[in-house]
């Protein structure tokens, strides 16, 4: 019973297809993978006023990278991400680490099937908000931001 509920609720009226399609996303992805590309478009991409394929959204943050920024792109995306991640795995357990790797996280996964990081959107602005969290850590260092004594 549990199990039909979680799988109606995912489904949200979608058919088998529909869902195996990604609501036609990865139709559309195969586009953007096909589209003739010479050297350097593989690698520094068309630009970044190309997010779309005839007028339509890509929708996947490494393929719209990778569309607009080519291959350099989807590297720069990916160090970002992982440097964050890394960085907050060494950092001290406490609330900020979790809400840093909860954010990362969030657009990581979110990254898929949404216009993520590569762009201005939220995603990006959860990503700077991670790395400010981040940097406040880094800079505090282990006195918590008390102030040194001047001598």
């Amino acid at each position: 019973m549990q199990r039909r509920i979680i799988t109606t609720w995912l489904a949200r009226g979608e058919n088998a297809q529909g869902l195996a399609s990604l609501t036609g996303r990865t139709n559309f992805w195969a586009l953007v993978l096909s589209e003739p590309r010479n050297l350097f478009q593989e690698i520094f991409g068309f630009g970044i006023t190309n997010a779309n394929i005839d007028g339509l959204p890509i929708d996947s943050n490494w393929l719209s990278s990778y569309q607009q920024e080519g291959i350099f792109g989807v590297c720069v995306c990916a160090l970002m991400v992982i440097f964050l991640l890394v960085a907050a795995f060494f950092q001290a357990p406490g609330l900020r680490r979790a809400l840093i790797l909860f954010l990362v996280t969030y657009c990581l996964i979110a990254s898929f099937t949404e216009d993520a990081f590569e762009a201005p959107s939220t995603y990006l602005l959860h990503l700077v908000v991670a790395a400010s969290l981040l940097l406040s850590i880094t800079a505090s260092g282990p006195h918590e931001g008390r102030p040194e004594a001047v001598t």
